[in-house]
């Protein structure tokens, strides 16, 4: 990984944003934190994980989120949910699950954002019984009509860093220079 940050930078004149080195470290193709095969998600160090979430330890948060969705659904007249970043597909599994299970045909479309090649397949495999009611893309649509969904995903998203000096605006980023 130090060694692609080292080349993207001097690739970039010396100097890259804070967002790209973000994006560079969560998703460069096999190096990044997301989209290398290492254990991320778990239920402790001892399995080689780093941390854990709702859906990873119960089934309850998401079949009490699936009621949440089911009634945003209906509110709405959609039949769609977008998640973004779905990890392993746990929370995605449990309301799909759920909503069959509680409001069947309600639910015509489920569609994963995710960036992350790695967590796409471990998502595939888990969410294969549900077919074609689930689908993948790289990024959201312009236009959203159903319930979006991120859980434990916005310190994952590669933000701008600025900084105010002088009264002006100011973007932050990593330089190989000390």
């Amino acid at each position: 990984m130090q060694a692609h940050l080292v080349r993207i930078i001097q690739n970039s004149g010396g100097w890259i944003g804070f967002e790209r080195f973000m994006h560079e470290a969560l998703y460069a193709p096999g190096l990044g934190y997301y989209a290398a095969s290492l254990p991320k998600l778990g239920l402790s160090g001892k399995d080689g994980s780093d941390f854990v979430t709702a859906p990873e330890l119960s089934p309850f948060f998401g079949a009490a989120l699936a009621r949440q969705v089911a009634q945003i659904l209906q509110a709405t007249q959609s039949d769609t949910v977008y998640e973004f970043g779905a990890g392993t597909g746990k929370l995605a599994e449990q309301i799909l699950s759920s909503l069959q299970n509680d409001h069947p045909g309600l639910l015509q479309r489920y569609v994963i954002v995710d960036i992350s090649s790695h967590l796409r397949s471990v998502q595939q495999t888990r969410l294969a019984q549900f077919g074609g009611l689930v689908q993948w893309a790289a990024e959201l649509p312009l236009a959203i009509n159903g319930v979006l969904l991120g859980n434990e995903v916005l310190d994952a998203m590669p933000v701008k860093l600025l900084q105010r000096k002088g009264g002006i605006w100011q973007e932050r980023g990593v330089s190989l220079q000390t």
